[in-house]
């Protein structure tokens, strides 16, 4: 735990909620509520699997500088703890449901279903990926703003080139590409 460990929580608990209204909206509240999943709940139980691993992997902080390092494998590793703080939000007949219709992918699974749309089922994949950006461009952006509202000096990077938005970074990420 870091002295950001309080600011990360509260700004991945309200991008958490907004996510929720968001997909409950693009898909309908009624595939949310036998799975138990609400804005109301379902946030506070999966912040605590989140951030430990986005403080962990994501992020280097040196004085007043913190950079959140977009890459795949560390985007990767928090994908793999939402997947895993989610599913074990879930009550254990939920959980036996999404095993069987294998709707619990972890990063690799979710790379390779990726690329398998992107060539068989463009419509899909299309889907799909912006799914999968609007959930990073949500969570990582209001760390982002939430961190430079502290004064924090925010660097966004691969490691090799620097980045002007979440956004510009999400597209650079391998897995769509």
């Amino acid at each position: 735990m870091s002295e950001l460990t309080p600011l990360l929580n509260e700004s991945v608990e309200r991008a958490a909620k907004k996510l929720v209204i968001h997909f409950k909206e693009q898909y309908g509240a009624e595939y949310f509520v036998p799975l138990g999943v609400n804005e109301n709940t379902t946030p506070a139980k999966v912040v605590p699997g989140i951030v430990p691993a986005f403080e962990e992997s994501m992020l280097a902080v040196q004085d007043n500088t913190v950079a959140i390092y977009m890459q795949d494998d560390r985007v990767g590793y928090v994908f793999d703890s939402f997947m895993n703080a989610f599913f074990g939000s879930l009550n254990f007949i939920v959980q036996g449901i999404m095993k069987a219709l294998g709707l619990k992918m972890m990063w690799g699974d979710f790379k390779v279903a990726l690329a398998n749309r992107k060539t068989q089922n463009p419509e899909g994949y299309t889907r799909w990926k912006n799914n999968l950006s609007t959930v990073i461009q949500w969570v990582f952006e209001e760390i982002a703003n939430d961190l430079k509202a502290q004064g924090k000096n925010v660097v966004i990077t691969n490691g090799t080139e620097n980045f002007n938005s979440i956004a510009e970074s999400i597209e650079k990420l391998d897995i769509f590409n």
